[in-house]
Parts: C-alpha cells; structure tokens; sequence
C-alpha cells in the first residue's frame, strides 16, 4: 500500500456565503500546491514508470540540455 504525502495546506474562510472568498481560498490554495511541487507530484506518479524509462527520459533530458547550451554558446561566440 502507498502512502500519500500530507500536505498540510488548510485554508480558512472568514465568510462562507461570499463567493469572493471561495474564489481567493482557492487561488491561495493553489499557490500553496504550486509552491509544494502537488501538481507535478501527481502527475508523475499518475502512471507507474519502469526504472529504465525513467533513466532513459533522464538521458534524453540531459542531451536536449547540452545541445540547448551548445547552441546558445555558438551564437554568442558568433556575436563577438
């Protein structure tokens, strides 16, 4: 069985009737989640992803990376 990570994010409404309120709460929740990395938490672990995918979109990610930064040092060097 797999456990969920607690957030800890509770948010308080001064006035429930006010849909003002519920609009800011839920902005302010969502900040907090952003902020705690959830959503993308949640989105990785949606699928289960075997290891060798998982170091293979590493190495992928690594070689876009290199190439990003090759090419931007080769425009720059080309610049001066």
């Amino acid at each position: 069985m797999s456990r969920q990570k607690d957030i800890g994010a509770t948010v308080f409404l001064d006035n429930p009737s006010s849909m003002e309120d519920l609009e800011f709460a839920l902005r302010r929740l969502k900040k907090i989640c952003n902020d705690e990395n959830i959503f993308t938490d949640l989105k990785k672990k949606e699928f289960y992803k075997k290891p060798s995918m998982v170091r293979r979109e590493k190495k992928i990610a690594a070689q876009r990376k290199n190439y990003k930064k090759s090419r931007e040092s080769f425009y720059e060097d080309e610049k001066n």
